[in-house]
């Protein structure tokens, strides 16, 4: 019985849900059975056993059955929650894509009326024009040449030495005949006195040997002197004057080599970066002959090439006097005027292009040799064409196309183009002159397009 009171007492007070009762009951009982048959005290202890274990699974039902009611409580909530969420949601977006009941109202049509047709009216277009011209215009061809130096001239030493001094800086304008290098030259003009020490000494034997004949001719007119002293003194005046003459002739040879130890410029242009410097020693045989190289920059010509097409008109406009030439340096806005020089004697086989030199005063020097320069040559005039700015020019499946603006909108012409003048199209047909062409936001126009116009300042209307 004690081990008994034992257990019941660490059970859980939330499993004895049986009243204060029924527990008294229960203790009555088992007081009673104290004095009773062992059968009855084995029955009534198995009996209250029972009743224990019964309990306790009770206890245990009550603990899952809470937790279960709890969930579902936890459950339910949420549930109700994101219900009203998602039914929020749907309304809102239902009420954005709905129509007004007024504008669903006014939208359906009457049974008996033919449905509504609105269209908005078209947005101009915004576009920039030029004005197409009709006048004459210059039959041109463009090409591209290199400027190239009338005179390069490379400077050598004619003779061996060294430099005492230089006269000019590297890239100096010179003029023909400017000293550009001064060699040591006291060697060769010890020579030069020696030169004509000698000249001087067979000029004196010269007046000897005239003096002797003079003697002699008048001794033997005289009959005082014999012929035969006569005539040696004429065999040795002649060869006195010969013997000046070979000794003159060395003198000049070493003036002549003298001459070379001044070195001069050989044209009028400008000299590039000096080889040598003072007190370099120089010889004829290498590398160290070489000084400097003079080109001559006025007048100056630009070697281009132009299709053989266009062979016959060239040698019109150049029979007229030279066909005009512009040159433009390239990459910058340096341009010069000249004339076509010179027209090769053949066509190149391999590409069909013949050689053309035209030639430029370059007071400026604004061509430099080397340079590539954007040549464009007036092969004659057209006297009667129509002009439009280039970009007004667009393509199409069928051919050239221009859009012109007529009371407001946009109309398509189709134009044939002779041919492209720098900023300019030459228009062959198509067009009369004075419409109103359109040079840019073509893409977005059609025909009938209304436009907004705007002069475009960047070209001249042709």
């Amino acid at each position: 019985m004690r081990n008994e009171e034992s257990q019941e007492a660490f059970l859980p007070e939330e499993s004895s849900f049986v009243g204060k009762e029924e527990v008294g009951s229960a203790h009555a009982s088992r007081k009673d059975a104290v004095g009773g048959a062992p059968a009855s005290q084995a029955a009534t202890s198995r009996a209250f056993r029972a009743s224990k274990s019964a309990r306790g699974t009770l206890g245990i039902m009550s603990y899952v059955l809470s937790a279960i009611a709890v969930l579902a409580a936890l459950g339910f909530l949420l549930a109700v929650g994101l219900n009203g969420r998602f039914s929020s949601v749907a309304q809102g977006q239902a009420s954005r894509d709905a129509p007004a009941p007024a504008q669903a109202a006014s939208t359906e049509p009457a049974p008996n009326s033919p449905p509504a047709t609105t269209s908005l009216p078209a947005q101009a277009v915004p576009v920039l024009t030029g004005v197409s011209e009709k006048r004459p215009a210059p039959i041109t061809a463009d090409a591209v040449g290199r400027v190239e130096s009338m005179a390069s001239i490379t400077v050598r030493t004619r003779v061996d030495g060294q430099i005492a001094k230089v006269f000019f800086q590297d890239g100096q304008a010179v003029q023909q005949g400017d000293v550009l290098y001064e060699l040591d030259a006291r060697q060769i003009d010890a020579q030069i006195h020696q030169a004509q020490a000698i000249v001087a000494k067979d000029q004196s034997q010269i007046v000897q040997t005239k003096r002797d004949y003079a003697r002699n001719d008048t001794l033997a007119k005289m009959n005082a002197g014999s012929i035969l002293n006569l005539q040696n003194a004429q065999t040795a005046e002649a060869l006195a004057e010969a013997s000046l003459l070979a000794d003159q002739a060395a003198l000049d040879n070493l003036l002549v080599q003298r001459s070379y130890y001044t070195i001069t410029s050989p044209v009028t242009g400008r000299v590039g970066i000096g080889l040598q410097r003072e007190g370099s020693a120089i010889r004829t045989g290498d590398a160290s002959g070489t000084l400097v190289t003079v080109n001559q920059i006025r007048p100056i010509y630009v070697n281009f090439s132009l299709p053989q097409k266009l062979f016959s008109s060239l040698q019109s406009a150049n029979a007229r006097g030279g066909a005009p030439v512009e040159a433009t340096v390239q990459g910058s806005d340096v341009s010069a005027e000249g004339k076509v020089a010179a027209i090769d004697n053949s066509v190149d086989s391999s590409s069909g292009n013949i050689g053309v030199r035209a030639v430029f005063d370059n007071a400026d020097e604004g061509l430099w040799p080397g340079l590539l320069c954007n040549v464009t040559v007036t092969l004659g005039h057209d006297e009667e064409t129509v002009i439009v700015p280039r970009n007004a020019v667009q393509s199409s499946q069928d051919g050239n196309i221009v859009f012109i603006v007529e009371h407001g909108v946009a109309r398509v012409k189709s134009v044939a183009v002779d041919r492209f003048e720098g900023a300019t199209a030459v228009i062959s047909s198509g067009l009369r002159g004075g419409e109103t062409v359109v040079t840019d936001g073509q893409l977005r126009l059609t025909e009938g397009t209304p436009v907004t116009t705007l002069q475009d300042k960047r070209r001249g209307g042709g």
